[in-house]
């Protein structure tokens, strides 16, 4: 299985930290999700989840309306999903 981001490469974004990351999240979810593992699959749901809770809590980067650079968007998610992980543990679903 191969996943990729629907859109090119963007180099002109390149270092800029305005690049929206999204693409590449959920395409890496998709991708866990083809594994086997159950842990994989619990990733995977929690990185979609997560990449759009973030979104609709007001998390954007410019070309979905926000002010949220690459790295601060992305620092939502990994944290969106932490604390699904951790949430999810304590109730023995993970």
């Amino acid at each position: 299985v191969m996943a990729e981001a629907p859109h090119g490469t963007a180099p002109a974004l390149q270092g800029k930290n305005i690049a929206n990351p999204m693409a590449m999240i959920l395409a890496e979810a998709s991708l866990l999700g083809f594994v086997a593992d159950p842990r994989c699959k619990l990733v995977s749901r929690a990185l979609y989840e997560a990449t759009f809770e973030t979104v609709r809590a007001g998390t954007r980067t410019a070309d979905l309306g926000g002010h949220a650079f690459t790295e601060e968007f992305t620092d939502a998610v990994i944290e969106a999903v932490r604390n699904k992980l951790e949430l999810w543990g304590s109730l023995g679903l993970a």
